[in-house]
């Protein structure tokens, strides 16, 4: 019932003509879609535009035949994009623009610009609820249930979704965050008291703060390998005593143990033990030890509140204790690491302006590097 709002671009002449309409218009939405997450390996399968006045686009580069993986020819190219993208003028509005950004930066080769961001347009005027573009178009233009890619497609990776199919789905995304600026711009553009400072915010702290994160994702935080080896070597060596410690402390028990799990064959206490386990720590100190239940917490809790209380009566929760420390360090911060760090030698962390109510800079995926333990400086180094 939509096809009449969309349309497919293969022509390069075509996508040139409406990129020109564009900047007559003066404001286009832009959104991207990929083969992943990771703006520096994962191929850009396609570019959705609109602007009012004009069909919803969409421009296939990337989509291949779901048998074979080859790619279908009539698309346009990443040269192709690129060459047309340079002539472009008008103000872009994105949602969650430094993925956007990234995306055609290191796919196709040109930084585009931010003029908005619906993602943070959305978090400065209710950060108490959900911020995807078919959330926040659902709830505040279209009052309907908007479907994601997955329950219209299911697993299947967008490149293999045929085009004559593709683009019904992600022109209209280009449609969401056009209409969803719109939206917003109402509010945070107008004279209202309340939102002066916002607007001001949004412009001068937020939106520029879109290209810095651009930058600190894309250049990534240098790993010192040898340093790492090093660290490799120790970390590991630590989890190992505070390991053993766990076994010899618990095996202080083995009689209580055998006595246990010869009545209870249906749910023993395992040897060796599992640590990592809050099933089985809760069989040793609720069913074995009898521990009594720590007032203010749930049945069977074995969290490190409860660890450090039972500690004052059982050295063996002060041994799982450390532990956990010890694991927590050497699988985040240590082992990890290699698995994570790209092929510049660099580990490329998520940031997020507004990540935190109380206004800080968050981190995450594959790290979060605003969450290293600030007692252990070898690890900060």
């Amino acid at each position: 019932q939509f096809r009449d709002q969309y349309q497919v671009i293969t022509d390069k002449e075509v996508f040139r003509n409406y990129m020109h309409k564009a900047n007559k218009h003066g404001k286009i939405a832009i959104d991207t879609e990929t083969m992943g997450l990771n703006p520096l390996v994962d191929c850009i399968v396609g570019l959705c535009l609109y602007f009012p006045g004009e069909l919803a686009t969409y421009v296939p580069i990337n989509h291949a035949n779901y048998f074979s993986d080859i790619r279908i020819e009539d698309q346009l190219t990443e040269e192709d994009v690129l060459e047309i993208l340079k002539e472009l003028t008008a103000d872009i509005i994105y949602h969650n623009a430094q993925f956007d950004i990234r995306v055609i930066k290191n796919q196709v080769g040109i930084r585009l610009p931010v003029y908005w961001d619906t993602l943070v347009g959305g978090l400065l005027l209710n950060e108490n609820e959900p911020h995807g573009l078919k959330y926040l178009h659902g709830k505040y233009i279209s009052h309907t249930d908007e479907q994601g890619f997955g329950a219209l497609f299911g697993d299947v990776k967008f490149k293999y979704v045929p085009i004559e199919y593709a683009y019904l789905y992600a022109a209209h995304d280009a449609i969401d965050t056009y209409e969803l600026y719109e939206f917003q711009a109402r509010y945070i553009e107008s004279n209202r008291e309340d939102m002066v400072q916002l607007n001001w915010l949004f412009r001068n702290i937020e939106i520029p703060m879109v290209d810095v994160i651009v930058d600190l994702e894309d250049t990534g935080v240098a790993i010192d390998n040898d340093y790492l080896a090093q660290l490799h070597e120790k970390y590991n060596g630590n989890l190992n005593k505070a390991l053993q410690e766990c076994i010899t402390k618990i095996s202080e028990y083995s009689d209580t143990i055998k006595k246990y799990n010869a009545t209870h064959s249906d749910k023993p206490f395992v040897l060796p033990p599992n640590i990592a386990s809050s099933t089985q720590l809760a069989i040793l100190f609720y069913d074995i030890l009898k521990c009594k239940k720590i007032p203010g917490k749930k049945e069977r809790c074995t969290d490190v509140d409860v660890m450090n209380k039972l500690a004052e009566d059982y050295p063996i929760a002060k041994a799982i204790l450390d532990y956990r420390s010890a694991m927590k360090i050497t699988t985040t911060y240590v082992n990890n690491i290699p698995g994570i760090t790209h092929t510049d030698g660099r580990v490329h962390t998520h940031f997020n302006s507004m990540g935190a109510k109380t206004g800080r800079m968050s981190s995450s995926n594959p790290l979060n590097l605003q969450n290293i333990p600030s007692h252990n400086e070898a690890i900060r180094k």
